[in-house]
């Protein structure tokens, strides 16, 4: 009888560790995408903590706070220059866009120095 107890608790253990290697593997699978994001999400929170520690020790120990603007500090290190791209990219397509409405898109010729360059598979003349 005790021989059947120990061969039904191994089965069940066995059981269990197969099932969290499996569970396991289905996290890893869902969150591979995500593995680099993940990783400089890691690097970041890393590089930053010794300032955080230095901001919380100058605003007496107010952890929440300190956090806070570290926050938006990284998030407009992050937005304003997405934002400053976006607004260039908007003029520049809503002027190729007029150019082309108006028929009057063309490229330009290429500076004079342009012309010393050789050329892949014809020899300089």
């Amino acid at each position: 009888m005790d021989n059947k107890h120990y061969v039904n608790r191994a089965v069940e253990a066995s059981t269990h560790i197969g099932l969290i290697f499996l569970l396991a593997a289905a996290c890893f699978l869902l969150l591979r995408p995500f593995l680099p994001l993940i990783t400089w999400g890691i690097i970041i929170a890393i590089a930053v903590y010794p300032g955080y520690e230095k901001l919380q020790l100058a605003l007496r120990g107010r952890g929440v706070v300190s956090s806070v603007l570290i926050t938006i500090l990284l998030l407009a290190l992050l937005v304003v220059p997405v934002g400053l791209l976006a607004g260039t990219l908007v003029g520049g397509i809503q002027t190729v866009a007029a150019h082309f409405k108006d028929g009057t898109a063309i490229i330009p010729p290429p500076p004079a120095s342009v012309e010393t360059w050789p050329f892949i598979g014809i020899p300089p003349s």
